[in-house]
C-alpha cells in the first residue's frame, strides 16, 4: 500500500507536468481579468508575480560586481538567500506576501543565521524565535516544540506535512536553506492544527546562482561536522539546474559516554522548459546513530529542583545500545503560470520514517539518590503521504486588487509502533545511585546484550504491545487577500472543510493490529459520551475504534498601512487537531479522544526600519484551546492520559530580523506569556491542574543575536564579531507544578575571518557557547517519561571551529 501511494503521488506530479504541454497554446487564449479595476502596479509575464513567485521569501543577495552579470530569479527557482533581510514569507498564506502586508504573526530565522550561530538542530535555530520553547525527548535526539505555550508535534517540510504524530523525528540543519515559524492556529490551509502555530522547513533546492562550498566543524567535545552546498546549472540554455547539499557528524557531546554519528544529504534538481513551467524533485536521507541520555532526576533532598549533580552524569551507563533515526523524504513541486493572472501549483511529499530505541528508563528516586529503573525499548515505523493542488489568483476587481487562493490538499498517515519491557515495577538490578554510579550493575556488568534481548523477548502485554495508527485528512480551502485604498488597506479572509478519519488498534504484530482497523471496527460517533459499550453507542462489533470527524476552519485578517514603512493588524481564526501521537489517542474505553479546538485573536503592528533593511513584528494574543491530553496522575502508568477541559496562553512577543547597517546584522525576540489551564476535569486540590502554568513555559524569554562585518577599520577588513544573549524565565516541571526548572541567561559569541586564497574565498570561524560557562537546565521530557525523571541541562562552555571554502 505504501508503494502504490507513492506511485500516485508521482503520477499526479507526472500527469500535472504532462498537462502543460497540452495547456501551452491554450492558454494564450485566456483574458487577463480586470473588470473595473485599476492596473496601477500588475506583474507582467516576464517578472515574477507576487503570488506567483518560488514562494521563497524576498531576501537582500550578494552583489555581483559590474564585470558580472546578475542572474535573474526564474518561475519556482529563486535567488541564493545570504542575508538575514527577508522581505516575504508563504508559509502565512501560501503566497509570498510582504511581510509588512500580512495580518499575522511571523518569524523566519534565515540560513545566514544558523551558519552564523554554528547551529547543527532546528532546536538551536528556534531559540531565536518569540514564543517557542522547544523539549527534548528520548535521550535528548529528538525535540517537541511549544510555540505560545501550547505543543506542536507536527513539522512540515515545503509546505507539506512531514512527521507522524507517533514518530520521532529528528531533523539537522545541512540542508535547510530557512526555517518559518507561523503563530497561531493554521487550520485555515493545512488542516488540522496545532494551535501555538506551524513549524516549516524550507530545504536547499536548486538557485540561479552558482554554489560550490564545502565546509569543516570541529568542536570541544569531539565534534567533527562535514558540511557541503553544491548548485549549478547543468546545460547551457539554463533549462536544468541541480542543487547536492548534505554533511556527516560525529559527536561525542558532553554527557558522559554519550555519542552520534549522522549522515544527511540532499540532491535535488530543477526543470524550467519555458518562462511559465517549472519542476523541481528532491530525495532526503537521514540516518543518526546515537547512545541515548535521559538526564537527571529532581533533587532528592529538595524536590522543588532538578538534582545537585554534574551536568555530564549519565545515570544510563556505557553500554546502552545505539539508538535509531532514519527518515527519508521524496519530494516535488510543480508550478505552471497560464498568464498574469492564474498561476497552478502542486506539491507533493512522501516520508519514511524509522525510530528504534532502548535504554534502562527512569522509574523513580528515593530519598538518598538511588533511581529506580526498569529496561524499555520501542520501534516507530511511520510512512507519511501528502499532496496539494493550489490555483492562485491576481487581479483587480471593482477597484480593489485580489490575491486570491482555491486548494485540495490530502494527507495519509500509517503508523506502527510497539514497545517491549515495563514501566514499574523497578528492576532492582537496574538501580543506580546518582551520586555514586561507578559501582552499579549498569556500570560495570550489565552488557549490551542485555538490551538486545530485552527488545526481543521483554513483552508482558504480547497480546496488545503493537499499535496501528491510521488517518486520512482531506481539505478545501479558500482564501483572498484584498488591498484597497492604493495599498494602505488589507483585508486576509478564507476558511477550509476538512474531513478527518482516524483509526488504531493493538495487537500482538503491526499487522494484527491494522487488520483489525478494517475487518473489525467499532465505528464511534462524535457525539458518544460515557461508555462507548452502552447500547446507544454501540454501533459495531468492538474491536478497533475509529472516528471521523468534520470541521470548518475560519481565519479573517484587517491590516492597515497608513505609510509604507508601518503597518497595524488584527485578526481571529479557529482551528482543530485530533489528539493522535504515540501515548495520546484513546481513552480509558480505547475510544480516540476527541479532537482539541483552538481560537486566537491577535493585535499587532510593523514596521521596516533604515530603509526597509530591519523588520520588527510587535504581537499581542489570546489563545484558547480545548480537549487537551496531559498524563493521568492516577495511574501508574506514565504513559497514560486524560482530557484536560481547556487552557489559555496569553501574551507579548517583538521580533526584529534584518540589518541596522550593510554591515551589521541583528535577529531578537522577546516574550511576555502567562500560559495556564483554565479546566479541569480533576478536582483534587493536591493534583488538579487549574489556575496552574502550563508546563515548560517561562513567563518571558528573550534573544538578541547581533553580527558586524567590520568595515569601517580598513586593517580589519575581512573579520567580523558576533555576540549573543539568551534568557529564559523559571518554568513549571510538571502539570502538577510540583518543581520547577529555574531560569538562566547564556551567552555566545562568535569571530570569523574572510581571506582569499588561490582566488577562493576562505572563512575560518570560530563560536563559543555559554562563555560564562552558566549552570542551566533546558527542558523536561514530557512526553513518555515522569518528567521529574527526566530533567535535560543545557550544554556547559563549547567552543567550535569552522573552515569555509567557496570556489
Amino acid at each position: 500500500m505504501s508503494f502504490n501511494t507513492l506511485l500516485r503521488g508521482v503520477s499526479a506530479s507526472a500527469v500535472a507536468l504532462v498537462c502543460w504541454s497540452s495547456m501551452a497554446e491554450a492558454q494564450q487564449s485566456l483574458p487577463t481579468i480586470d473588470i473595473g479595476g485599476r492596473t496601477t502596479g500588475k506583474p507582467q509575464r516576464a517578472q515574477l508575480s507576487r503570488g506567483a513567485s518560488t514562494g521563497a521569501p524576498q531576501a537582500a543577495v550578494s552583489q555581483p560586481s559590474p564585470s558580472q552579470s546578475a542572474p535573474q530569479p526564474l518561475l519556482g527557482i529563486p535567488r541564493r538567500q545570504d542575508s538575514y533581510v527577508v522581505k516575504t514569507t508563504s508559509t502565512a498564506t501560501k503566497m509570498a506576501i510582504p511581510m509588512i502586508q500580512l495580518p499575522a504573526s511571523v518569524k523566519v530565522v534565515p540560513g545566514e543565521v544558523i551558519q552564523d550561530q554554528s547551529i547543527t538542530d532546528i532546536k538551536g535555530a528556534l531559540e531565536n524565535v518569540s514564543g517557542v520553547q522547544s523539549a527534548q525527548t528520548q535521550g535528548g535526539n529528538a525535540s517537541f516544540t511549544r510555540i505560545r505555550g501550547f505543543q506542536t508535534p507536527r513539522i512540515f517540510r515545503n509546505g507539506l506535512l512531514a512527521v507522524s504524530p507517533t514518530n520521532f523525528t529528528d531533523f539537522g540543519t545541512s540542508n535547510i536553506e530557512r526555517i518559518e515559524v507561523m503563530k497561531g492556529p493554521d487550520a485555515m490551509l493545512y488542516g488540522r492544527s496545532d494551535p501555538g502555530g506551524l513549524i516549516n522547513l524550507i530545504t536547499k533546492r536548486p538557485v540561479v546562482d552558482r554554489i560550490h562550498m564545502v565546509q569543516q566543524r570541529f568542536g570541544k567535545y569531539n565534534d567533527y561536522f562535514t558540511e557541503w552546498d553544491m548548485a549549478d546549472s547543468l546545460n547551457a540554455d539554463k533549462s536544468l539546474f541541480y542543487r547536492f547539499s548534505g554533511g556527516y557528524l560525529n559527536t561525542g557531546g558532553f554527557v558522559d559516554f554519550s555519542r552520534a554519528e549522522r549522515v544527511h544529504v540532499n540532491p535535488s534538481v530543477a526543470w524550467h522548459p519555458d518562462e511559465d513551467t517549472t519542476f523541481v524533485a528532491d530525495v532526503e536521507y537521514y540516518n543518526q546513530d546515537y547512545r541515548p541520555t535521559l538526564g537527571l532526576t529532581i533533587n532528592p533532598f529538595n524536590t522543588t529542583r532538578p538534582a545537585d549533580v554534574p551536568v555530564s552524569r549519565n545515570l544510563e551507563g556505557p553500554y546502552v545500545p545505539l539508538s535509531n533515526n532514519n527518515n527519508v523524504f521524496v519530494g516535488s513541486d510543480f508550478t505552471h503560470r497560464f498568464n498574469d493572472t492564474f498561476t497552478f501549483k502542486q506539491r507533493f511529499l512522501a516520508a519514511f520514517l524509522h525510530h528504534d530505541d532502548a535504554y534502562s528508563s527512569h522509574a523513580g528516586v528515593d530519598g538518598i539518590g538511588n533511581v529506580l529503573k526498569n529496561a524499555f525499548s520501542q520501534q516507530n515505523d511511520s510512512d507519511v503521504y501528502g499532496t496539494n493542488l493550489d490555483l492562485l489568483g491576481h487581479f483587480d476587481f471593482l477597484g480593489a486588487h485580489h490575491d486570491t487562493l482555491l486548494g485540495f490538499d490530502y494527507q495519509r498517515v500509517h503508523s506502527i509502533y510497539g514497545n517491549q519491557g515495563r514501566f514499574f515495577p523497578p528492576n532492582p538490578m537496574l538501580t543506580v545511585n546518582m551520586y555514586y554510579p561507578w559501582t552499579s550493575n549498569i556500570y560495570t556488568s550489565i552488557p549490551t546484550a542485555f538490551y538486545d534481548w530485552q527488545r526481543v523477548f521483554d513483552r508482558p502485554r504480547f497480546l496488545n504491545d503493537r499499535q496501528a495508527n491510521l488517518s486520512n485528512q482531506e481539505g478545501f480551502y479558500f482564501q483572498d487577500h484584498i488591498t484597497l485604498l492604493d495599498g494602505k488597506v488589507h483585508i486576509l479572509g478564507g476558511g477550509r472543510f476538512d474531513w478527518f478519519w482516524q483509526g488504531q488498534a493493538r495487537g500482538a504484530t503491526g499487522d494484527l493490529a491494522e487488520s483489525y482497523i478494517y475487518t473489525q471496527p467499532y465505528t464511534i460517533s462524535p457525539f458518544a459520551t460515557g461508555n462507548p459499550f452502552s447500547a446507544a453507542n454501540r454501533q459495531y462489533t468492538f474491536f478497533a475504534p475509529t472516528r471521523f470527524d468534520s470541521a470548518f476552519s475560519p481565519r479573517v485578517g484587517l491590516l492597515v498601512q497608513p505609510v509604507p514603512w508601518a503597518s497595524f493588524y488584527g485578526s481571529w481564526t479557529q482551528g482543530f487537531g485530533p489528539n493522535v501521537n504515540a501515548s495520546v489517542g484513546a481513552d480509558q474505553f480505547n475510544r480516540p479522544f476527541a479532537p482539541g479546538k483552538s481560537e486566537q485573536i491577535e493585535i499587532g503592528a510593523k514596521a521596516e526600519w533604515f530603509e526597509g533593511r530591519l523588520l520588527t513584528t510587535l504581537a499581542l494574543y489570546n489563545l484558547t484551546k480545548t480537549n487537551i491530553p496531559v498524563r493521568d496522575i492516577t495511574s501508574l502508568d506514565p504513559t497514560a492520559v486524560v482530557l484536560v477541559g481547556a487552557a489559555r496562553s496569553r501574551g507579548v512577543e517583538l521580533d526584529a530580523t534584518g540589518k541596522i547597517l550593510d554591515n551589521l546584522s541583528l535577529i531578537s525576540s522577546f516574550t511576555y506569556m502567562d500560559a495556564r489551564v483554565t479546566k479541569d476535569n480533576n478536582t483534587d486540590p493536591a493534583t488538579t491542574t487549574l489556575g496552574r502554568r502550563l508546563i515548560g513555559v517561562p513567563r518571558y524569554q528573550g534573544s538578541f543575536w547581533a553580527k558586524w562585518d567590520i568595515k569601517e577599520i580598513s586593517e580589519l577588513d575581512g573579520f567580523s564579531l558576533g555576540f549573543g544573549v539568551f534568557v529564559v524565565g523559571n518554568r513549571q516541571g510538571d502539570d502538577q507544578s510540583t518543581f520547577q526548572l529555574p531560569g538562566y541567561v547564556r551567552l555566545d559569541a562568535m569571530a570569523a575571518y574572510k581571506f582569499k586564497v588561490m582566488g577562493n574565498d576562505v572563512t575560518a570561524q570560530l563560536n563559543l557557547r555559554n562563555l560564562a560557562n552558566t549552570r542551566y537546565f533546558e527542558s523536561v521530557d514530557n512526553n513518555f517519561s515522569t518528567p521529574r525523571l527526566s530533567i535535560y541541562p543545557g550544554a556547559p562552555f563549547n567552543a567550535m571551529g569552522t573552515m569555509r571554502v567557496a570556489f
